[in-house]
């Protein structure tokens, strides 16, 4: 089973959240994408294009996620 949360997101929307649950400012410079495929080789198109993956077992199983969404989970970690 696919342990992940069951609303995924993107690096910059997690980057954005921690920055207003800590109240702080974020700022997330853009890397072009042909950085990212010098620096990291086959895992920069990962980071690149992403993966959405989404615990449908675990879902369809009618499991409940204390913290279903970013914030609240971030909340409670960072509290």
């Amino acid at each position: 089973m696919n342990c992940t949360a069951p609303n995924p997101v993107t690096n910059r929307e997690l980057t954005q959240k921690i920055g207003e649950v800590l109240g702080k400012p974020t700022f997330m410079p853009a890397v072009p994408g042909f950085v990212m495929s010098l620096m990291l080789g086959e895992f920069g198109s990962v980071l690149l294009k992403g993966q959405r993956v989404v615990p449908k077992k675990l879902l369809n199983a009618g499991f409940r996620f204390s913290f279903p969404d970013l914030r609240t989970a971030l909340k409670d970690l960072l509290k």
